[in-house]
């Protein structure tokens, strides 16, 4: 019987926890040169299926894997909807898939890009700084919404998502990449119709084959390969209620747990 491969990682993803997930995305140990991208629950030791894993060389950081990971959401809904996105860009939360789709629009090119958050945190606050003399842009931390071109949406929250249908001129644009879980949505179908709104689902697996998929993802690893990430994630050694003690406070973008192999 060929021998089971090990899981050498797993990655907190918030905004599906909350709700009561015990985590989908695992890397597996390095075999003949190669790792697995694969669903797997935080603390189980071995893979269970390959179905629709990602594979790819063992040449990349934890840290790229991780960002690249989340970036396919907001590159595979973005990438052939750019004539939709115009330079008055705010995101909507910067958790896992806002941080990443930040960096996905900084890659782009983009310079000007408010971000929407509750609270400033020092490491926002650094990561912004970074950013900024990286890719001489001029991000920009909000609280409140105003009027955009471009909004991207990475909370899922039917507030905020009223809010941007409320404030927004015609003709501009939504994309939806958080996923939105609550029972009551607020948004009045008649504001869409009369502004022209331009409104996009941002699920990653719907409608996208394994082979594009596969495909954006080695393409991102390769784009992200050269960057210094490791300041935007924090890796964890597995211990007794880890993944529960990361939850509880939020101290960066990316939260990876890593297992005694």
């Amino acid at each position: 019987m060929e021998e089971k491969l090990k899981i050498e990682y797993t990655i907190i993803s918030r905004g599906t926890e909350k709700y009561g997930s015990k985590g989908y995305m695992g890397i597996s140990e390095t075999k003949k040169g190669k790792r697995h991208f694969v669903l797997a629950k935080h603390y189980e030791k071995e893979v269970k299926t390959l179905n629709d894993s990602f594979e790819f060389d063992d040449i990349y950081s934890i840290e790229n894997i991780t960002l690249s990971r989340f970036e396919l959401i907001p590159k595979i809904t973005l990438d052939n909807k750019k004539n939709f996105i115009n330079e008055r860009i705010i995101i909507c939360g910067l958790g896992n898939v806002g941080f990443a789709s930040l960096i996905y629009l900084l890659d782009l090119g983009y310079k000007e890009i408010h971000i929407l958050i509750n609270n400033n945190e020092k490491y926002v606050n650094n990561a912004i700084t970074q950013l900024n003399n990286i890719y001489s842009s001029n991000i920009n931390v909000v609280t409140k919404l105003s009027t955009y071109d471009t909004y991207i949406e990475a909370t899922g929250k039917s507030n905020i998502i009223k809010e941007i249908v409320e404030s927004i001129n015609e003709n501009s644009s939504v994309f939806l990449l958080g996923t939105p879980r609550e029972g009551t949505y607020l948004i009045n179908p008649l504001e869409i119709h009369r502004k022209n709104i331009n409104i996009f689902g941002g699920h990653e697996l719907n409608g996208h084959s394994w082979e594009n998929r596969n495909d954006c993802f080695i393409e991102l690893l390769n784009k992200n390969k050269n960057k210094e990430l490791k300041n935007f994630v924090n890796i964890y050694n597995e211990k007794n209620n880890i993944v529960n003690k990361v939850l509880q406070r939020k101290s960066n973008f990316f939260e990876v747990i890593k297992y005694d192999i």
